[in-house]
């Protein structure tokens, strides 16, 4: 009643009622904090909100509102997403609604991430994280940040870990991760995906061992680990230490050659798409020695790296990604050397690279089976001469079946400027055509 009667005071209308029915409120089963405060925040913008000196108060309010409709009248939720963004809109104390526990008794997905800073944070969500805990046995996705200074969290999570019955997918970010990975055998049947991140400096790929008991485990994520200069291991690797992943991905400071050596063969069995940040000279020499068989490649580069990409020329690569994290133009020299080290057996192709319209001729001319192209549009002033690039190519082989463009860095988030001839022409020769964010793979 009270956050009603404040809300009303300050302009916005509520039904004559101690709790109005939300008509829709029983068929719901995703609660995302990481949406509903940011549309709370717009919402409350339209109704000429925004100025309010209380206005983040008002935002909290508001989702405190929606989020008891939403608990005392759900028949179960799935999925609950409590995430705290850079609009630093408070979440909702959680526990202190009625029929929580039994809203949240089926969970399948439970995320807590964001930046809990607050001690009042804090205590909700070590609370919040032990009645998950107790109350939730059946979740299949679940991905927590664990802040350095508030371990009972961590307790709980290790506990949670160990209670699920089907937990497929885990992803933990905490600065000393490491020691998660031992407690992950208690789902070596169930485990699909696993993702681990924070301040992580690996000393001994002995780290990882734990998961080669994990024969279930797909897909390996590895984020923003710290570069050891000093990294020299002598772990010897048994026959058993075998990993079954599937797909890697690598995102962080750097790549320790040594350290990638040793996950390579540990994983060079069954690795079909690899996903890397950065990339050093010795790379993809590392990949085509132990990883012969990969069919899908993503790779961070520079001017530097690319008088290393011989190693692509003989692979048996369908899936290329080239990116970079500047998006500063190449040099020709560095697009003839993409051009003759592409893979014979290449399909799809997206080069999320600034170049010119003369350089993607010259790729596209050493690509002959080519069914996906992708291309990042840096001036929309070219956005026509690089999608008649795409109608000529299409034309010429006929086996062109996709063309994704992107703006994908800041302030450069615009929709292609092409002219409507060509995209009548465009849609006679290419059935696809659209415009998406750099996710490779996901």
């Amino acid at each position: 009643d009270d956050r009603q009667n404040f809300l009303i005071e300050n302009g916005l209308k509520f039904p004559k009622v101690a709790k109005p029915f939300f008509q829709y409120a029983s068929f719901l089963k995703k609660l995302d904090f990481r949406w509903l405060n940011p549309a709370i925040g717009r919402w409350l913008e339209l109704n000429e909100q925004r100025s309010h000196p209380l206005f983040n108060n008002m935002v909290y309010l508001v989702a405190s509102e929606l989020t008891d409709m939403i608990i005392c009248q759900s028949r179960g939720l799935n999925y609950l997403r409590v995430f705290r963004g850079p609009e630093k809109f408070e979440i909702p104390d959680l526990t202190c609604f009625d029929g929580l526990e039994r809203a949240i008794s089926g969970l399948r997905t439970f995320q807590l991430c964001g930046e809990f800073k607050e001690r009042c944070e804090m205590e909700k969500m070590v609370s919040l994280m032990g009645i998950i805990t107790k109350n939730c046995r059946l979740i299949q996705h679940l991905s927590i940040d664990i802040p350095s200074d508030v371990p009972k969290i961590q307790e709980d999570f290790l506990k949670l870990v160990k209670s699920q019955k089907n937990l497929r997918a885990l992803g933990c970010f905490a600065k000393d991760v490491e020691s998660i990975i031992p407690s992950l055998v208690y789902q070596s049947n169930h485990l699909r995906e696993l993702e681990l991140g924070g301040g992580m400096e690996f000393h001994s790929i002995s780290v990882l061992i734990p998961l080669t008991l994990c024969t279930r485990l797909e897909k390996l994520k590895i984020v923003n680990y710290h570069e050891n200069t000093k990294y020299y291991d002598t772990t010897q690797l048994e026959p058993t230490h075998i990993l079954s992943i599937k797909e890697l991905y690598l995102k962080g400071v750097a790549i320790n050659p040594i350290f990638l050596s040793f996950l390579l063969r540990m994983s060079r069995n069954s690795l079909k798409k690899i996903s890397l940040n950065q990339m050093k000279n010795e790379t993809l020499m590392l990949i085509k020695k132990f990883c012969r068989d990969i069919s899908h490649l993503a790779i961070c580069i520079d001017q530097e790296s690319t008088l290393h990409l011989q190693p692509l020329f003989d692979s048996r690569i369908e899936h290329l990604v080239l990116h970079n994290q500047v998006p500063n133009q190449f040099h020709n020299i560095i697009i003839k050397e993409i051009g003759k080290n592409l893979p014979f057996a290449l399909r799809h192709l997206d080069l999320l690279i600034s170049i010119s319209t003369e350089a993607l001729e010259y790729i596209l001319s050493k690509c002959k089976y080519l069914e996906t192209l992708g291309v990042y549009l840096r001036h929309p002033r070219d956005d026509d001469k690089f999608l008649a690039i795409a109608i000529k190519y299409a034309q010429l082989h006929g086996t062109l079946n996709t063309f994704r463009f992107t703006r994908n860095y800041p302030r450069q988030r615009l929709a292609a400027n092409f002219s409507e001839e060509l995209i009548t022409q465009a849609n006679l020769f290419i059935p696809n055509m659209v415009q998406e964010s750099f996710r490779p793979w996901k």
